[in-house]
């Protein structure tokens, strides 16, 4: 069993944690993974082939087969375990309440009336490009700089909470 609370294999140049999304590529063994309650929400894409996947949380289990581009959200404060048959990667991309409440600002909403929907094999292209080009800025050493990174995590977070927000519409 492995724990994973600050998972990294790759990750950008840091930038102000607790105001913008960090990334990281993370690769993981068959087994169990658990992710203890964390103080934000995670956006996970399942990188190269395809897994069988077991996973529990908030109080559910639910299973299936994760291939490229299939996306997970975990809210924060949500402990989750993962149990998966064959070894992959997985991007992360951790996106801090601070950050969220302060897009939802800008976009006229209540920040307090902020709840990140739990996601599981999720399609969503819009964030699925913003999660390429956010991994491409990791395989690149973060030679798009501080600008191009906060503006993806800025993007990523309005479609969270567009999209993905409990209050939000629901997924067509």
């Amino acid at each position: 069993m492995s724990s994973v609370s600050e998972p990294a294999l790759r990750s950008a140049p840091a930038t102000d944690a607790h105001s913008s999304v960090t990334v990281a590529i993370s690769s993981f063994q068959p087994g169990v993974t658990q992710i203890p309650a964390l103080p934000y929400a995670i956006v996970c894409m399942h990188l190269g082939p395809s897994v069988e996947v077991t996973c529990s949380r908030g109080g559910r289990l639910r299973h299936g087969r994760e291939v490229a581009g299939d996306l997970d959200i975990i809210p924060a404060r949500t402990p989750s375990a993962w149990e998966t048959k064959q070894a992959g990667t997985t991007l992360i991309m951790r996106v801090p309440d601070t950050l969220l409440k302060a897009v939802a600002s800008e976009l006229e909403t209540n920040p307090g009336s902020i709840e990140i929907a739990d996601r599981f094999q999720l399609r969503d292209p819009v964030i699925e490009h913003i999660a390429w080009a956010l991994k491409a800025d990791v395989d690149a050493g973060g030679i798009g700089g501080r600008l191009f990174r906060e503006s993806l995590g800025k993007a990523l977070a309005a479609r969270l909470l567009q999209r993905h927000n409990a209050r939000s519409l629901p997924m067509r």
